[in-house]
């Protein structure tokens, strides 16, 4: 008898501190200022229901290194995320502490929008805050995640062993609540969501830098779940000066007209369905703090002695006539047609990303809310928007599903784009305005095969400035530099 009364003690100590927890669970997010706050701050996604806990997410590359991309990065860094000296996590990841000593981490918006520029490959990277994520594989991120969970090796066991080695200060009940209740809500989460992302198994591969927004909220956020339909792979986008876009239709194909909303939905992406955590306030501090944010100039990053990649400034006048005659309507703060839905029938650009978003999907989206936020303006549309071109010589690869290198092969005819690419390198080629893409591996860092004959990654359409004699294409390109 007095085995079964002690199991019975046991269980019910678990279940009363998982309750407690449950009613814990938002916690005290770490509190940051200013850019800070950015790279660091949570939005919600770092809290119980949907956060990573500290000391699991932190063992886990040393834990299953087979799992990572081959390359000479480790950690978290395999996938192209930035680590600052100093921290103890990469820019894109938040911290919340639950109970005073359970820590946990999760997304925040700058995992999908920081990235690194690379003035010659033998150079350091410079960070850059709003530009395209297009270092970061976010597929490979969460198949790592769901790998390791599901690996025989990963015990509850072995993972204290491994935490225990780098946090020898843990103290006992933090080591029991680990071990016997948050590694198992931990366990759990993340294979149920492998369940629900086996949509990835059957989808061209995303790449560094691109991501299929509306599949995972087919399959995870609206109640009932919507079947999945095409695979609409897009590239991260640049967040430069949203004040200058509050009154433009929002997202790749313009699906919605208000910058809280679509704010509200990107973070939902990360903090999953208890809409309960997300943290609007902090959020709104964010989103504030990109509304003046402007990109970095080019001639800031040219390289030093290199003066034949300086702006010709004769060539970028002429350039700007161009500018204003074959592209100012759409992408001029002027532009008539500015902000604009533009058809796929006229644009001729791939259409899976316009087709993955859904008359159904719009309609689900609508109906979530909370008492502090609802959204309700997510709308079906037949196109892709007219954007701005600030910083357009940092928003490589090209079109909106990242198929086209630089500037230079954009202003070829499709026959003549490059077939296949690479991405994922952070060094900049200053001749054809974009980053490398011609090459496969570079100093132990392996970089994506991209093929325009897969699914979802046309590099067609966008004629735009095709026609153009050569001259006058490399005017343009000298003034695209200025913007």
């Amino acid at each position: 008898m007095k085995k079964p009364f002690a199991l019975l003690l046991v269980f019910s100590a678990l279940g009363i501190t998982a309750y407690a927890l449950w009613q814990n669970r938002f916690g005290v997010p770490e509190e940051f200022a200013a850019e800070d706050h950015f790279k660091y701050g949570s939005i919600g996604s770092d809290n119980l229901t949907g956060g990573l806990p500290y000391w699991i997410w932190k063992v886990l590359p040393e834990m299953f290194p087979q799992y990572l991309p081959a390359n000479d990065k480790r950690g978290y860094e395999a996938f192209g995320l930035i680590a600052e000296p100093g921290k103890d996590r990469p820019i894109g990841f938040s911290k919340r502490t639950i109970w005073k000593s359970l820590v946990f981490v999760g997304p925040n918006c700058a995992l999908c929008h920081v990235s690194t520029l690379r003035r010659t490959a033998d150079q350091p990277p410079e960070i850059i805050l709003g530009m395209p994520a297009n270092t970061f594989d976010i597929e490979k991120f969460f198949q790592f995640l769901f790998r390791s969970a599901a690996d025989p090796d990963f015990t509850g066991g072995n993972v204290m062993n491994h935490i225990e080695k780098i946090n020898p200060q843990m103290g006992y009940m933090e080591k029991m609540v680990y071990r016997w209740v948050i590694f198992y809500i931990y366990r759990w989460k993340v294979l149920r969501l492998a369940e629900q992302y086996d949509f990835l198994e059957k989808m061209p591969e995303f790449g560094p830098g691109r991501v299929d927004t509306w599949t995972p909220y087919k399959r995870t956020i609206v109640v009932p779940n919507l079947p999945v339909s095409v695979a609409g792979i897009a590239d991260f986008p640049s967040i430069w000066n949203q004040r200058l876009r509050t009154q433009h239709k929002l997202h790749w194909d313009g699906n919605n007209h208000l910058l809280e909303e679509r704010n509200i939905i990107a973070a939902l992406g990360v903090v999953g369905t208890d809409f309960e955590s997300l943290d609007l306030p902090r959020l709104r501090l964010i989103g504030q703090w990109i509304m003046a944010l402007r990109p970095p100039r080019y001639e800031e990053k040219i390289p030093e002695n290199k003066e034949e990649f300086r702006i010709k400034r004769d060539l970028a006048e002429t350039g700007r006539g161009i500018y204003r005659k074959h592209c100012a309507s759409c992408h001029a703060s002027e532009g008539e047609r500015l902000g604009r839905v533009e058809p796929v029938a006229t644009l001729g650009t791939d259409p899976n990303r316009v087709d993955g978003f859904t008359e159904e999907l719009a309609s689900a989206l609508n109906k979530i809310g909370t008492d502090s936020w609802a959204l309700r303006n997510f709308k079906k549309t037949e196109g892709y928007v007219n954007s701005l071109l600030d910083g357009i010589w940092l928003r490589a690869p090209y079109l909106h599903n990242g198929s086209v290198p630089t500037l230079r092969d954009l202003l070829k005819k499709p026959d003549q784009r490059p077939k296949k690419f690479y991405r994922g390198n952070d060094v900049y080629d200053w001749s054809n305005v974009g980053f490398k893409a011609d090459v496969a591996e570079e100093q132990g860092r392996k970089f994506f095969e991209y093929d325009t004959t897969k699914t979802g990654n046309r590099n067609g359409g966008h004629l735009y400035g095709t026609e153009l004699l050569d001259d006058e294409k490399n005017a343009l390109i000298e003034y695209l530099k200025t913007l």
